[in-house]
């Protein structure tokens, strides 16, 4: 639904993928001594959103890809709206360690 892909574009978003994902965790590991956390599915579409721009940018959905924008955005904050109510119902039911 972002872009079609032909083997080349789909072989070019992958190894883009990968880099990106070995770059975030071989730098910082070896300056800080640990990887940061990169999530693989916004690194691959974003991958794909690339190779979408450079092969034919008619051919991306915008659509799609604000959806996706507005969803990366709103995670954090429904999860830990989540997190905090499952936490509250819990904890009075769980003893502490």
């Amino acid at each position: 639904r972002i872009v079609r892909l032909d083997p080349l574009s789909g072989l070019s978003a992958e190894m883009a993928n990968a880099f990106v994902i070995f770059l975030f965790v071989t730098i910082p590991y070896s300056v800080f001594g640990y990887g940061l956390p990169v999530s693989t599915s916004i690194s691959s579409v974003g991958s794909i959103i690339g190779v979408g721009l450079v092969k034919d940018r008619s051919g991306v959905s915008k659509g799609t890809i604000a959806r996706l924008v507005a969803t990366w955005i709103a995670t954090p904050f429904s999860t830990a709206i989540l997190s905090i109510a499952i936490y509250g119902a819990l904890s009075p039911l769980v003893p502490p360690i």
